[in-house]
């Protein structure tokens, strides 16, 4: 933390252009190889209610569907016009999740929950989209061992610096990853990804952000996903999924409507510098 002391801070304002010039590479890069994205999450929430970002959100994220996901992974280049760079667990053996980020290497990004793992700048999430069950005991089944599997790989990179968890949360951790002392950060994610792959050629009809998806109460539909149409963001254009209402009503319910006041409020804990 020394160093990142005597590197000049980046506000949210800035943060948040930043991103935005992050999103508008990958736009770029996506869009000339053919391959398909949608903003996501709290993203796609964000340019349908708010033509942008939620305003107490602070990241941006996006969805892929596998292959053009896994097509990313192998052709994007060490380094992007100038200074952007794209991990993850496939790229780095540093890098111990099942998505991946594409970040700017003129900053430096540090996430206060988690342990230290390649240093990586100010970014956008990108999130794998893969096939899962029609049937719902089946998805159930299936999501609770999904989930089961993202808390214990979760609780194996979890910093047990944050100041607001209990001391038995933090006891939990610590239990956690002394069962996980045998393996490595890179064996479980790589474990993960395989099991979350599992139904992509059973010819299933719904989709799921199964990289990282704990939130989300349900499947969506392929179909919301066959087109993509341009919508804005701030003071950009990006491609969000045709059926966006189908799969944020089946993620988060009523999307449209605010959040009571005293939750409006950010879920990330980092901080970014120039270098």
């Amino acid at each position: 933390m020394e160093i990142l002391r005597n590197m000049r801070y980046i506000e949210i304002t800035e943060l948040k252009q930043l991103q935005c010039e992050v999103m508008q590479i990958a736009h770029n890069f996506l869009t000339e190889h053919g391959l398909k994205y949608s903003l996501a999450c709290g993203t796609l929430i964000g340019a349908v209610r708010h033509n942008g970002y939620i305003p107490w959100d602070d990241d941006i994220d996006i969805y892929m569907p596998r292959s053009d996901y896994d097509k990313l992974i192998r052709i994007f280049p060490s380094v992007y016009n100038g200074y952007y760079k794209l991990i993850s667990f496939e790229r780095s053996n540093k890098w111990c999740r099942p998505y991946a980020n594409l970040y700017d290497d003129r900053t430096v990004f540090y996430e206060k929950k988690s342990s230290v793992e390649e240093q990586i700048g100010v970014k956008i999430d990108i999130f794998p989209i893969d096939s899962v069950p029609d049937d719902d005991k089946e998805w159930e089944k299936f999501n609770r061992k999904r989930k089961l599997l993202i808390y214990l790989h979760s609780a194996k990179f979890t910093a047990l610096r944050m100041a607001n968890r209990t001391i038995f949360k933090n006891l939990v951790i610590i239990l956690l990853k002394i069962v996980l002392l045998p393996f490595s950060s890179h064996t479980i994610v790589k474990y993960v990804d395989r099991y979350i792959k599992k139904y992509n050629h059973s010819g299933t009809k719904r989709l799921f952000e199964t990289s990282c998806g704990i939130l989300q109460k349900r499947p969506f539909l392929k179909e919301d996903f066959d087109d993509v149409i341009f919508h804005k963001f701030e003071n950009y254009e990006f491609y969000i999924m045709k059926g966006f209402d189908d799969c944020l009503k089946n993620g988060f319910g009523n999307y449209m409507q605010l959040p009571p006041e005293q939750d409006r409020v950010s879920h990330h804990y980092y901080v970014a510098y120039w270098k």
